[in-house]
């Protein structure tokens, strides 16, 4: 059975607002999830649970988008056009067992090397008790390590649910997850001793609802689980794994970069990987809801046009998503560096947090942070085109070319007036160093040229973001006297109508077509 029409003209900014709306509930349930562990929690304690976590996370992340957003769901969509519904049905039960068998295997092992991977992860200084700090990291890592299983299990159905033009579901898996931590540092503070223990099984609980909540959607679909005879020859896994391998080495790197930069920082004391962690957790929020979204929403669209192998049917939602990238993502990184302030204090000062003095060197990393917004949201997008095209190579070279970067200057820069916003800094070079290198290895198939249309839009974009700029400038001076949450709230819808209407004069047609959702 080919693809249906609805499949076929799937508006991709329509595919983005939903991705971009159940993104956006997650990105404000996770918000609620940082700041009360900000407040109920120690920064010793936080710093530990959320060292421990980027263990199991940091293999999903391999596992789970190398084989759901990276070989599956172009294997999936050719199988799907050229077999029909029933082998592609077959091919998703046969990645779920695959991913399943590998992931329980990984697990086991990590519970297994859990002394000697924190050992490696941690590197806390002699004044501290590191020993038990460390006793505690490696009790956290084997709680939280089956949350790889579930997660990846839930990243393979949600890459199948995109595939057939499902969004929301997917997105919202995240949401379900937050809500479980919250739950349970709830449940900690109010039935015993605040313990990081908790946070473990809400991270359990939390992979359990992401694989529940969508099977329905996956039923509706017309994909229900089932036994599958024999799955290891089922037509199109061997090339999941084909695509699977170059992909888990290319997001390997990033996952290194991860890495070092949480050793880095768990050496200059007690603080600064969860200064590092808020920090990225807000940067993300315009990141997450736009950015994220749009390179989502395109993956299945660029793998379709793949199989076209028409070079125009590349170019327009390339440049059209390019589009959605700068027109959202310029503006936010002005209003995060001036707003920023307002918005950590609303979120996370109080509580432990704000006795410990948190917020200045939060909001320090937060503005290196959010430099890197464009090419954060552009290398997402332009990777997930690379392997719609087959082409595994190029995030490979790229990506070892960034961790280079990364290891350079995070080694150089951790030790200067910077101190952890260094590590903020390297990683946003890095990331430039990553765009600029998928695009070189991609230039026989994404010719420069194109990019040449994204000139006037870009030099539009900044002129409105400087203008919104200087009337947020103006609102932080004139509301010193009003409570933060005010002065971030009605800041951000000042600087939105501001840049709306900026973009009315400047780009009226690119603006009209993101609020309307159309493509």
């Amino acid at each position: 059975m080919a693809f249906s029409g609805n499949d076929k003209h799937t508006s991709l900014l329509g595919a983005g607002a939903a991705t971009a709306l159940a993104t956006l509930i997650s990105r404000v349930v996770g918000l609620a999830r940082d700041a009360s562990l900000a407040a109920m929690y120690p920064k010793e304690i936080t710093d530990i649970f959320w060292a421990a976590f980027r263990v199991p996370n940091t293999f999903r992340n391999l596992f789970g988008e190398g084989a759901s957003s990276v070989a599956f769901i172009p294997t999936f969509t050719r199988v799907r056009k050229e077999r029909g519904e029933e082998q592609a049905r077959a091919l998703l039960n046969a990645v779920l067992r695959a991913v399943a068998l590998a992931t329980g295997a990984v697990t086991l092992a990590g519970v297994l090397l859990a002394p000697w991977i924190v050992r490696a992860l941690l590197d806390f200084p002699p004044q501290l008790d590191s020993e038990s700090l460390h006793q505690d990291a490696v009790h956290l890592v084997r709680w939280m390590f089956p949350y790889l299983i579930l997660a990846c299990l839930a990243a393979v159905i949600g890459g199948a649910l995109n595939a057939t033009g499902r969004f929301f579901a997917p997105a919202m898996t995240s949401t379900y997850f937050n809500l479980s931590i919250v739950l349970f540092s709830f449940l900690a503070v109010t039935t015993t001793a605040v313990h990081p223990a908790w946070l473990a099984v809400g991270v359990l609980v939390g992979g359990a609802l992401q694989v529940a909540t969508q099977l329905p959607s996956l039923w509706r679909a017309g994909f229900p689980l089932g036994r599958l005879r024999g799955w290891w020859t089922t037509p199109g896994l061997g090339d999941v794994f084909t695509l699977f391998f170059p992909a888990t080495l290319s997001l390997g790197v990033k996952q290194i970069n991860t890495l070092v930069n949480t050793n880095l920082a768990s050496a200059l004391g007690t603080g600064p990987i969860s200064y590092l962690f808020y920090a990225d957790r807000v940067a993300e929020l315009p990141l997450g809801i736009f950015g994220f979204a749009i390179a989502t929403a395109a993956f299945p669209r660029f793998s379709q046009e793949a199989l076209e192998k028409a070079e125009e049917a590349i170019r327009k939602p390339l440049i059209q998503s390019l589009k959605g990238i700068l027109l959202v993502m310029v503006p936010s990184t002005v209003g995060l560096w001036i707003l920023g302030g307002p918005i950590l204090d609303t979120l996370f000062n109080r509580g432990r947090f704000a006795a410990q003095g948190g917020l200045e060197p939060t909001l320090l990393a937060l503005r290196v942070f959010v430099l890197g917004l464009v090419p954060f949201a552009s290398v997402k997008l332009i990777g997930n085109l690379s392997y719609s095209l087959g082409n595994g190579r190029a995030p490979v070279v790229a990506g070892l070319a960034s961790a280079g970067v990364n290891l350079v200057l995070a080694y150089s820069l951790r030790y200067t007036a910077l101190g952890h916003a260094g590590l903020a800094l390297a990683v946003v070079c890095a990331s430039v160093v990553n765009m600029g290198g998928l695009l070189v290895c991609l230039r026989t198939r994404v010719r420069p040229a194109w990019f040449l249309d994204l000139v006037p839009l870009a030099l539009r974009a900044l002129a409105a973001s400087a203008g919104m700029g200087v009337t947020l400038l103006a609102w932080i001076h004139w509301s010193h006297a009003l409570p933060s949450w005010s002065v971030a709230a009605l800041g951000t819808v000042l600087g939105g109508t501001v840049y709306c209407a900026l973009g009315a004069l400047l780009f009226r047609e690119q603006l009209a077509r993101v609020i309307r959702r159309r493509g």
